[in-house]
């Protein structure tokens, strides 16, 4: 490079090469759509990853899962839990617990948590926060 124009110079030598004023802004402004559109595209399916993963997390977080009855002990309630029975806890209250039973078509069931805790693995951190 000759002289103190530096930049400039360059600048001025790469818009003659690619054929004037007119053509060097089209392909500069041709080049940043291109480049922005695929930033954009990419910042979308990030997005909707992150999104997706973070729905699939809280439906998972959401579910109750099933506690399998382990031993059978009589119920006043008339509710019969035999040994492999699964259910689900639906809600809580201080001794009380909504349950679903397996397979039951009259469900919900109403039962004591002290019972539900003789038969299974339930314990109060299993059950779900009422809805």
């Amino acid at each position: 490079m000759a002289g103190n124009l530096g930049g400039y110079q360059v600048l001025v030598t790469v818009v003659k090469k690619l054929g004037g004023p007119a053509t060097a802004t089209a392909a500069v402004a041709t080049a940043l759509v291109a480049v922005g559109s695929t930033g954009t595209l990419g910042a979308q399916k990030i997005i909707q990853r992150l999104k997706g993963d973070r729905r699939s997390q809280s439906q998972a977080s959401n579910e109750p899962s099933w506690i399998e009855v382990v031993d059978h002990v009589a119920n006043d309630n008339g509710i019969t839990l035999e040994v492999g029975a699964r259910f689900r806890v639906i809600a809580t209250t201080d001794d009380t617990v909504v349950i679903e039973i397996e397979g039951h078509k009259d469900n919900p069931h109403v039962v004591a948590g002290d019972y539900l805790a003789s038969i299974s693995a339930f314990e109060a951190s299993d059950a779900a926060e009422p809805a």
